[in-house]
């Protein structure tokens, strides 16, 4: 079981959920540029203080998303318009990351990632994935 100081304060009971595994493997975000910065690994509720999530949307709120291939990456860039001017960054997820679960939108390689507290993604994600 995860202590609770392990987490960011915003995430409520039950996120991460109890079936996330460690944090593992190359992937894929979508960032403002290469090399990136921590705010490119941000989750939505980081991004969008603002915004009011609903309950059964709250845990992957609290989470980042990647993908596990570069296509899946082009194609969520090129179908949303806030992403159209976003760089795709590629790197490798370790333990101390945080845990990872896959979260599938129809059928792709998506995956959430719910950062522990201090961790910093963004060294570990400085190639560019389109020029890899």
């Amino acid at each position: 079981m995860t202590q609770r100081s392990e987490w960011p304060d915003f995430f409520p009971e039950g996120v991460p959920p109890d079936s996330a595994t460690s944090a593992e493997g190359e992937a894929f975000r979508l960032v403002a540029s290469i090399p990136p910065s921590d705010s490119d690994f941000l989750s939505n509720i980081e991004e969008r203080p603002e915004r009011k999530f609903k309950d059964d949307k709250i845990w992957i709120a609290c989470g980042v998303s990647f993908h596990r291939q570069l296509e899946c990456s082009k194609r969520t860039r090129n179908r949303y318009k806030p992403f159209r001017n976003r760089r795709i960054a590629k790197g490798t997820l370790k333990e101390e990351h945080g845990v990872q679960l896959p979260t599938n939108r129809q059928g792709d390689s998506h995956f959430t990632v719910w950062r522990r507290n201090g961790s910093l993604i963004h060294p570990d994600f400085i190639i560019d994935g389109e020029a890899s």
